[in-house]
């Protein structure tokens, strides 16, 4: 995708995602920054697993 200010008639990504109207770019632009958000609370829900696991693991081996 080449940096314009021609939102219409554009291709964002790919090809195959082909904006022919203005509700179609907001859409895009909307979609993507929740994508993003779901994203790093995905990978923030990661590493607070990973510490839980961690803090379960030094509890059993404490009482051992």
């Amino acid at each position: 995708m080449l940096w314009n200010w021609t939102t219409l008639d554009a291709c964002f990504l790919s090809p195959t995602w082909h904006i022919t109207t203005t509700a179609q770019f907001a859409g895009s632009c909307i979609g993507v920054v929740l994508f993003t958000v779901s994203l790093e609370a995905l990978r923030r829900a990661g590493k607070e697993y990973d510490r839980y696991i961690i803090r379960q693991h030094h509890a059993r081996t404490q009482y051992a």
